[in-house]
Formats: structure tokens, sequence, C-alpha cells
């Protein structure tokens, strides 16, 4: 009789033993699963910038602070340009410490705060310049432009994408979304902001 009741109790206690790491490894099935769904929502691309003087910069500073709004970063050997939806401009020309953070993109960025934040909670967003679809399909970076304030198209594959909803495309054929990075922006009197994969 004693013998059964012990044999019971250490039964039962590896039956807890197994349940418990059960139930551990469908929690770190949960976590890893909502990690990559987070890990989805970022491009894989190389990415970096660094810019310092967005409180000086008409069109950036106007699109990081004022939802709808956003700005086309592109870069040649002399100059920084960026270009609001509304048309403003502003070329700054890269000191010598700016050369030592150097940028990483396809073509340039699209930075801007969406009309509505999306469900990660961010209110400001960066996307590659890229025609994503024409990269994906033949390599080539073609450069967006925008065709309204709050979507930006593609001269060649002639796909419109919506900067307001996480850059899917809008046209009925479909496609890829934009490629999305990872954006920091510090308060409006240190005017920092840092793109990053």
């Amino acid at each position: 009789m004693k013998r059964q009741s012990a044999i019971r109790r250490h039964s039962g206690l590896a039956v807890k033993r197994v349940l418990s790491r059960l139930l551990a490894l469908l929690f770190v099935a949960g976590m890893t699963s909502c990690g990559t769904d987070v890990d989805d929502l970022y491009s894989s691309h190389a990415a970096y910038f660094y810019y310092s003087h967005v409180t000086t910069t008409t069109p950036l500073f106007t699109a990081l602070n004022n939802p709808g709004m956003f700005c086309r970063i592109h870069f040649s050997n002399t100059a920084y340009t960026f270009e609001g939806c509304d048309g403003t401009s502003y070329s700054y020309t890269p000191t010598t410490a700016d050369t030592y953070r150097s940028h990483d993109c396809l073509d340039g960025f699209i930075v801007g705060t969406p009309a509505v934040a999306d469900l990660t909670g961010s209110s400001i967003v960066a996307y590659d310049l890229a025609c994503p679809n024409c990269y994906e399909e033949y390599y080539i970076t073609r450069r967006l432009t925008f065709s309204t304030t709050s979507t930006v198209y593609c001269s060649r594959c002639k796909r419109t994408y919506d900067l307001n909803n996480s850059g899917i495309v809008t046209d009925e054929g479909g496609g890829t979304s934009l490629f999305r990075y990872r954006i920091t922006y510090s308060t409006a009197s240190t005017g920092i902001m840092l793109i990053q994969n």
C-alpha cells in the first residue's frame, strides 16, 4: 500500500514536471513568434544615417513634427538634399565630421510622421527611397517621387506606395511594401535623428 502511494506520488511529480516544461516551451515559442513579427516589420538591408541638424533643416523638421508630413532624403558627393512633400527643399553640405559617419542605404530615405500612428506605437517612420519592387525584381534602385503629400510613386514600375499605411502598394497589382528601417529622433531642442537597421 505504501509502495503504491509512493509510486502515485512520484508519477504525479513527473507529470507536473513534464507539464511545467511543456508550458515553458510554449511560452518561449510564443515569445519567439512575437519577436519574428517585429523583425519582419523592418528590412534586412543595411541602413545608417546620423543627422544632428534637424532643427535647421525645415523639410525634415516639419516631417518629424507634423502628422501626415514626409521628407525625401538623398545624397550626392557634395550634399545631402532634403525635399518635403509640400515642395520645400534644403541642401546641406556635409562637414569633415559628417564624413566619419557615412550613410548607408539603397538610394536615400523617406522620413516622416504618418497621419495615424501604426500598431507598433511608433509616431515616426523611415523607409528606403528606392522602389522595393524594382529592386527585388531587377536590382534597380529607382528613386521614388511624391505623388501626393502621403504617397510616393515609381516612374518605372508605376506602383504607388501609401506612406500613412506602412508603405504598402495601393495599386491593384500589389507587390512588396517599402523597405522600412528603425528610426529615433530626439527632442526638438537637440535635433538629432538616427536611422539604422
